[in-house]
């Protein structure tokens, strides 16, 4: 009876020990996205062994961003589908007043914020030869991806400019603009497109 008690027991140990082995090697893996009240919280083995790091993302709310292609007047494309970082998507035209004052501000934002944000900006209601000229002296740099398309106003349904619209990398529009708001105020939404992802 004894040797008997003494098996099971020994059985059982043998078990529990080989539970807390294989938790404790499950505790050093990654472990899965979890969604709790509108955000998604990772989990992930830190530098050093046994240390966890966790890392939380805002889930975006909003509509699903309409995907394009964009022929960009410096050569190549720009697809939004294909894009792993938050975009601002710019709509304006060379001859608009309120464009003149948005645009360069656009272009000033995306030297700070151009590692993280994807800058693309949409000519349209105009002609490319007109819209060249303006964005040499609006937006100089090649920080701002850009091309002319009207039929992509169309898809986004624009119906004045400036339009800029801020899309998680999720492909989610979180926010938007009209007409002139200045550089304080595009700040805010970016800032705030960077902590959604």
């Amino acid at each position: 009876m004894v040797h008997r008690l003494t098996a099971i027991f020994t059985g059982f140990l043998v078990v529990v020990l080989a539970v807390l082995m294989i938790a404790g090697c499950a505790s050093t893996a990654t472990a899965p996205s979890t969604t709790t009240g509108g955000t998604v919280t990772t989990v992930a083995q830190g530098e050093e062994p046994g240390e966890a790091t966790t890392t939380t993302r805002v889930t975006p709310e909003g509509d699903p961003a309409p995907d394009f292609t964009l022929a960009l007047d410096g050569g190549g494309s720009f697809s939004l589908s294909d894009e792993t970082k938050p975009v601002l998507l710019v709509f304006w035209a060379e001859w608009c007043p309120n464009c003149s004052v948005e645009m360069p501000i656009v272009n000033s934002l995306a030297a700070d914020y151009g590692d993280d944000v994807t800058f693309v900006a949409v000519a349209g209601r105009s002609t490319l030869e007109a819209s060249q000229a303006r964005a040499a002296v609006w937006f100089p740099s090649d920080r701002i991806l850009w091309g002319y398309d009207d039929d992509l106003w169309q898809t986004y349904l624009v119906r004045g400019q400036p339009v800029g619209f801020f899309i998680s990398s999720d492909n989610v529009i979180v926010d938007q603009w009209f007409g002139n708001i200045g550089k304080e105020a595009i700040m805010e939404r970016l800032d705030t497109l960077l902590a959604i992802g």
